[in-house]
Parts: C-alpha cells; sequence; structure tokens
C-alpha cells in the first residue's frame, strides 16, 4: 500500500498547506513518527510516499531516507496559474524537482524512485491528451527514475 501523509504540505493552495518554517519542522518531525511507529507496530505493507511541491522543501525539509520509500510529485501543467501564463511541457515542469533531487547533498535520496502523484494539463480536451502523450513519451526517453504516474480514466485511455 502506497501511504502519504498530507501530501503537498508545502502548498499554501492546500488547506493543510504552509510554508512556515515552524510547521514544516514539525510536519517533517510528524512523519519521522508516523514511520517509526508503524515500524514499531511492524506493519510491513506500506510504502512511504513524501510529496513535496517545492525544490527548497526537497533541501531543507527532507525526513530521511530510512523514512521515505518513495517520492512523490505533482506535475501539473496550468497556464492559467502559472506566472508566465504560457503551456510548459512536463520536461520543463519536472526539471527543477529532477535537479534538485540528483544534486541533493544526501546521496540516498537520489536513488529513490518517483511517483508522479498529480499529472496532467489544465487546458482543453485536445491539447491535454496531446501533453499528456508527449509528458508521456518524455518520461520514458528521459527519466528512468520515474516509476509510476497516478493517471485518471481519460489519461489511461489517451496512453494505452
Amino acid at each position: 500500500m502506497l501511504l502519504s501523509f498530507a501530501p503537498e504540505f508545502d502548498d499554501t493552495t492546500q488547506v493543510w498547506g504552509t510554508k512556515q518554517e515552524k510547521t514544516l519542522i514539525r510536519y517533517e518531525q510528524a512523519w519521522q513518527y508516523l514511520v517509526k511507529f508503524t515500524q514499531q507496530q511492524h506493519v510491513n505493507n506500506i510504502i512511504w510516499v513524501w510529496c513535496p511541491t517545492q525544490s527548497s522543501t526537497l533541501v531543507s525539509y527532507y525526513p530521511g531516507s530510512e523514512y521515505v520509500d518513495w517520492l512523490g510529485f505533482k506535475i501539473v501543467n496550468n497556464p492559467v496559474l502559472d506566472e508566465d501564463h504560457q503551456t510548459h511541457s512536463f520536461a520543463a515542469l519536472y526539471q527543477l524537482l529532477h535537479n534538485t533531487v540528483r544534486l541533493h547533498f544526501s546521496y540516498t535520496i537520489r536513488e529513490k524512485p518517483i511517483l508522479i502523484t498529480r499529472f496532467g494539463s489544465i487546458t482543453p480536451a485536445g491539447k491535454e491528451q496531446e501533453w499528456v502523450r508527449e509528458a508521456v513519451s518524455i518520461i520514458n526517453e528521459r527519466y528512468p527514475e520515474i516509476r509510476g504516474i497516478v493517471l485518471n480514466p481519460q489519461q489511461a485511455k489517451v496512453i494505452q
């Protein structure tokens, strides 16, 4: 079972999201506590997926490799919310997180598999299908660390 506690915890558009340092530190401690607790209870069927949205969070609040099995990232093209109001490729949206993981001071984070937990393009239907096809192709060509993508039913049909 894949499990994440308060995914996207550093995204202030989420009710539980925050950028306050004290709260991020407490979240890191809570994450570590939950993992330790389940391990002490001999719950062995959980794969812990840590889901930050900001590269700065990856650097400053990573709970440690012993507490994280997978990294989970949201990669969504949304021109309406982007500062430049432009459409961006999967590669452009993923690159900063990819580089942050690859250059992270903790070498073991570089070995973690990645799950794309939210995926897609908030654009007209035909454009979204094209974006999804291109994104999956790019993932297969360039990013072997990405081991899974959570798709909605329409996206799943596009890549079959």
